[in-house]
């Protein structure tokens, strides 16, 4: 990314399903994020099919479901500006 600042869009975790398929899944503020393995490129790469659906206000991870006032701070390790509470 040659140098240009970064800015985090969300943070997903990878699952596995009871079946053994691994996925992802998180939050894109109140949209829930699911990706799920894609077919790999013409030379090999891997990819993830990634959608959106209506989140139920973030009551998975206890959230209130509104926006709080957060400040941007810099991870020095990946160089990803992230929002801190």
């Amino acid at each position: 990314m040659n140098g240009e600042p970064k800015i985090l869009l969300c943070s997903l975790w990878q699952r596995t399903s009871e079946r053994g398929n691994e996925y992802l899944t998180g939050f894109l503020g109140k949209a829930r994020v699911i990706g799920f393995r894609g077919e790999p490129t013409a030379d090999g790469a891997p990819t993830w099919d990634i959608y959106l659906t209506p989140g139920n206000e973030q009551e998975d991870r206890g959230g209130s479901g509104q926006c709080e006032s957060r400040s941007p701070t810099s991870s020095s390790r990946t160089g990803v500006q992230r929002w801190a509470p």
